[in-house]
């Protein structure tokens, strides 16, 4: 099942910035080798902002435990700096299109 993974991370006011760059080098880099090709399948930041999207493709709850446990932010105990986060299901426009023909079509009464 696909997901929309939305966080702003914000720095804590005791860590310098090049550490907190150092910190988000690591989780990109470990994210991009966790998800791989077949778990991966998009990721964006906001220009300007520390924030950023990604879409991945997940078969479980606890698949999704799983991964987010294994990333840099966690194991090294800074989940404090993700903030706003969303986790949620997404639908193909392709899959929608089909079932909104449907609903479009179909009797109020």
């Amino acid at each position: 099942m696909l997901y929309l993974f939305h966080a702003r991370l914000e720095k804590p006011a005791e860590m310098t910035r090049q550490d907190f760059y150092k910190l988000w080098l690591s989780e990109v880099e470990a994210a991009i080798q966790l998800a791989g090709p077949d778990k991966g399948k998009g990721a964006f930041k906001f220009s300007g902002f520390d924030e950023f999207v990604a879409i991945f493709d997940f078969v479980s709850h606890e698949e999704i435990d799983q991964f987010f446990q294994a990333l840099p932010i966690f194991k090294q105990n800074h989940q404090d700096i993700i903030k706003d986060v969303q986790l949620r299901p997404v639908r193909e426009l392709g899959s929608w299109l089909e079932h909104l023909r449907v609903l479009a079509s179909a009797s109020d009464t």
